[in-house]
């Protein structure tokens, strides 16, 4: 996506049809760049690439500038435990699998939310650009509504602690098992919605196709209906202590991503 079309808030597909392709790829290619979503119920995919340097130095240091690539991956549905009286707890997990290109420009950012704000999540559906924008709005805070979280990437040579997210070198591993657990009440319906983003820019990449996996349990003898009446995955094992720490510095990237975008807003 060139730099004046983000500007503008505009979101273009090759394929009209691309948001409402379940379980398809949809893709879009630029003269610069390609980005792909995939979404199935209960599984995320994207994969970013970008072809075009930025050329202002300055800029490159936040990868902030110059064409670049987003793809958006998200679901949504409706939960409700049965079969027990009173609160409970579920586990659930989301195990994320990629890998960053060879060079530096990429992150890539999962996020598992809880009750999700209807207007938000209109807003999600109606313009994603827009809402990950909004990620970095002080009123709404991403880590007190999202139950799972990570966000790594490959920032430019020189950014150092400026980074928001969790930096890693070109070349690396891209993802993690993240587990957690909600608290629920009986025959009481909540949502869940899965979302995934990469994004590249300068000459980055990441490729993360079909692999957000999501997992839920209930407690034993408990039923687990969906507004879909899809039936998901068994929740992952809890991951070593590593990847909790990895999950832990993620959260800490993204304050002060918001802090940076407040200062790069009033510049």
């Amino acid at each position: 996506m060139p730099q004046a079309l983000f500007d503008a808030g505009t979101l273009e597909f090759d394929d009209e049809d691309a948001s409402d392709l379940a379980g398809e790829a949809a893709t879009a290619t630029g003269e610069y760049g390609t980005a792909t979503a995939i979404t199935s119920q209960g599984v995320n995919g994207i994969a970013a690439s970008n072809t075009k340097a930025v050329d202002d130095e300055g800029l490159r240091q936040t990868s902030i500038g110059g064409p670049f690539a987003i793809a958006l991956s998200v679901w949504t549905d409706t939960f409700t435990i049965t079969n027990g009286s009173g609160p409970g707890t579920l586990a659930i997990s989301s195990t994320i699998t990629g890998t960053f290109g060879d060079e530096f420009g990429a992150d890539g950012l999962y996020a598992l939310f809880r009750n999700l704000d209807p207007d938000l999540l209109r807003e999600l559906q109606d313009d994603p650009i827009g809402f990950l924008n909004g990620l970095t709005d002080s009123e709404f805070d991403v880590t007190e509504n999202a139950v799972l979280f990570l966000w790594q990437g490959v920032p430019a040579p020189g950014t150092g602690e400026d980074s928001p997210f969790v930096a890693v070198a070109p070349g690396s591993q891209f993802g993690g098992v993240l587990t957690g657990t909600l608290a629920f009440a009986y025959d009481t319906p909540f949502t869940l919605t899965s979302l995934f983003y990469g994004g590249a820019s300068d000459l980055g990449s990441i490729s993360s196709l079909n692999s957000a996996r999501f997992g839920i349990t209930a407690p034993d003898g408990a039923t687990i209906l969906t507004g879909s009446n899809f039936e998901y995955d068994d929740a992952a094992a809890v991951p070593e202590p590593g990847t909790l720490a990895l999950l832990a510095l993620g959260l800490g990237g993204l304050a002060v991503r918001v802090r940076r975008a407040k200062a790069l807003t009033t510049a």
